[in-house]
């Protein structure tokens, strides 16, 4: 539901730029293929900022996530229980190992 609004939203503003058109292709997975074409590279790179940066994210830092959590978010059920909450919110969470 979130990620659909924000891409609705900007996709509307997407149809008042003149010159620019986008084509969306949802995927059975529930991912989506965006194609922004425009008469000008300026105008396709102003248009891809926004969606760049609404692909990007939003990065959760909470107290709460504790070590033991994280160890139990990606166990089988907790597993199963994030894949039930993507399904239910239209969003995708990402566990970046890298940055702990």
């Amino acid at each position: 539901m979130v990620i659909e609004r924000q891409l609705a939203s900007l996709f509307n503003r997407f149809k008042g730029c003149s010159g620019a058109s986008y084509d969306l292709e949802r995927f059975e997975n529930g991912s989506y293929r965006v194609k922004v074409s425009a008469n000008a590279t300026k105008r396709v790179a102003e248009l891809m900022k926004p969606l760049e940066k609404l692909m990007k994210g939003k990065i959760v830092n909470h107290a709460g996530l504790t070590p033991i959590v994280l160890q139990l978010l990606f166990s089988r059920d907790g597993i199963t229980l994030m894949k039930s909450i993507q399904q239910e919110t239209k969003t995708y969470i990402l566990f970046d190992k890298q940055n702990l």
